[in-house]
């Protein structure tokens, strides 16, 4: 025991270590590193985090003319050395200034930001604006569905690992041994001071600060992005682009254009009962898909073999309520912000309003909330009679709580078509086949029993869709004319990396008849233009208004100045003025 005494007594004490003198401890170690290797650990972060912010965001703006980064590195380059000066200048404010804490929350929402600009950048080809961000938001959000697969994942490797990096980086140098605390805040002055005038100066340049519609301005405001960066971008679009500059760039775009199918395409029938019906992500290629031996669309396929069938460009500027307000208005929307968000927008002189001065009861029928894009509002200004939207088709089907899948929306529209005897248009929205394509109710009737990928997603989604409009066809009475077509293609991503017309989104459009062949009265196909991809939507649109406009005139006895040819006379006539309805079917 004497000797054990002995021992504990000579030997000398260990220090006690906590926890929270870790990383204390780490920290006085980086700062008795040599200050050269801190130096150029800094600056290798400075470089990284610069270089990175420049490629994303060159990326993310045009992710086609980004193709191949490589030979567009040194235009790039060139064009946009502002852009990188720049960022140069906020990350050296940043690694200098900022807490080590604070630093590593940038790098996380820094991240976010990549994943964001750059899925956006892929979709629609061009940099997230600030105006799309207030007006849209909101909207996105409550449509899309939350789901990792749909992220690329290659971007998110990337994104990930640029975080790692960083991360590292910042581990191997302690701002405090490399400057004093005076000099770190007179060197923050002067990265801010230095970066709001150069960006102050570009944008003067570029002609920032004039009216959007100008004809003097050179550059919108998404497309600055790319030279000055999103955050600056984005702080002088949300200072200076006002609700009337929308507007009056969205009136600009007035319904002057002809559509090249007056005068070379055969008038189709217009009965009592129309349903113009736009199909979510139904592109044109999807009438032709095959999974293991069986037709996706098959529905779909049969009504346009017996329908006048045309291949058209989509309008997907802002996102799928572009092809309903182009049908309704037949104008061109707008490239900065959905047309039914901006305060003041005109919707006279819409396909509604010549509906209902033929005699027709107007009913608007969407799966999803009347207030996503503001439909609502628009649809009441355009003078629909009714609006059945997911809030009121909660009330007639309590039983589906959280989404109403198409099934619902089709059993909504053939019932209305039942119950009103009288002449009716239909507009009918559908939703269940958008965006990630998990939003149907699977089942044994899917074609995919195990989907892996998104395109395994997609065929069950949209297969299931046209099953339900097979249903609703059956319904239907006979007669009933059916104007249908896709919004956009189901891979848009795939679209914006093509070689040639990347910005071409090819959906088909049908004009088809209940009980009636259409197909051998429509003379375009002959000619390729139909099939050819030279039309685009407002093509279809204004040919649609013209015909309805010529049986009203006909109907009503007036002067027709330009009537279609191949007309066999009008299905309709004077007993189709519009009758006074008291029955509505949404209070």
């Amino acid at each position: 025991m004497e000797n054990v005494e002995y021992i504990q007594q000579s030997a000398s004490p260990r220090p006690v270590v906590s926890l929270y003198s870790v990383p204390s401890m780490i920290k006085g170690e980086r700062r008795q590193l040599p200050v050269f290797r801190q130096r150029l650990a800094a600056l290798s972060l400075a470089a990284f985090w610069a270089a990175e912010l420049f490629v994303c965001g060159q990326y993310a703006a045009a992710p086609a003319r980004m193709g191949n980064f490589y030979r567009q590195l040194e235009y790039v380059l060139m064009r946009n050395t502002t852009m990188l000066v720049l960022h140069i200048i906020a990350v050296c404010a940043a690694i200098i200034i900022l807490p080590r804490v604070a630093l590593w929350l940038l790098f996380c929402l820094n991240a976010v930001f990549f994943v964001v600009i750059i899925e956006y950048g892929q979709v629609f080809n061009r940099p997230l604006s600030w105006g799309i961000i207030t007006h849209q938001a909101q909207d996105l959000w409550g449509v899309l569905t939350p789901d990792v697969q749909w992220i690329n994942q290659k971007t998110f490797l990337l994104v990930v690992a640029g975080v790692l990096i960083k991360f590292l980086l910042s581990r191997f140098y302690a701002p405090g041994a490399l400057f004093s605390k005076k000099q770190r805040l007179v060197f923050g002055v002067l990265c801010c001071v230095s970066w709001a005038i150069l960006v102050v100066w570009t944008a003067t340049v570029y002609g920032f600060h004039k009216d959007p519609t100008a004809k003097n301005r050179n550059l919108p405001p998404e497309k600055l992005a790319p030279i000055i960066g999103y955050l600056p971008a984005w702080l002088l679009d949300a200072v200076t682009i006002r609700n009337e500059q929308h507007l009056a760039e969205a009136v600009a775009h007035a319904d002057t254009g002809e559509s090249r199918l007056i005068g070379a395409e055969a008038m189709f029938p217009v009965p009592p009962r129309i349903a113009a019906i736009q199909v979510e992500s139904l592109d044109w290629d999807s009438l032709s898909l095959v999974y293991e031996g069986q037709e996706v669309v098959p529905n779909f396929r049969k009504i346009s073999q017996e329908a006048m069938l045309y291949k058209v460009v989509s309008l997907h500027h802002n996102g799928s309520v572009d092809m309903d307000f182009a049908f309704l208005t037949r104008r061109e929307p707008s490239r900065n912000v959905v047309n039914y968000r901006i305060i003041g927008f005109p919707y006279d002189n819409s396909t509604v309003e010549l509906a209902e001065q033929m005699g027709y009861e107007t009913v608007a029928l969407h799966n999803h909330s009347g207030e996503s894009f503001h439909r609502r509002y628009a649809f009441s200004k355009m003078g629909f009679d009714n609006m059945v939207f997911a809030e009121e088709m909660r009330r007639l089907f309590p039983v589906h709580r959280v989404r109403m899948v198409d099934e619902v929306l089709f059993r909504v529209s053939s019932a209305v078509f039942t119950m009103k005897p009288g002449p009716q248009f239909q507009l009918l929205i559908t939703m269940t086949s958008h965006p990630p394509f998990r939003q149907y109710p699977p089942g044994f009737d899917d074609l995919v029993l195990r989907p892996q990928t998104r395109l395994d997603d997609y065929i069950n989604s949209i297969n299931y869709v046209d099953r339900q409009f097979g249903r609703y066809l059956a319904a239907i009475p006979d007669g009933t004319l059916i104007l249908l077509w896709g919004d956009h293609c189901w891979d848009r991503r795939a679209q914006y990396h093509k070689r040639h017309n990347p910005e071409k989104e090819y959906v088909p459009f049908m004009i088809y008849q209940k009980g009636q062949d259409l197909s051998s009265r429509q003379k375009t196909k002959d000619t390729g233009l139909a099939l050819g991809g030279e039309l685009d939507f407002l093509d279809m649109a204004r040919f649609v208004y013209a015909v309805l406009d010529d049986y009203r005139r006909e109907a009503q006895g007036l002067q027709n100045p330009a009537a279609p040819a191949g007309v066999d006379g009008p299905v309709i006539d004077s007993r189709l003025v519009k009758q006074a309805s008291t029955a509505k079917l949404v209070n």
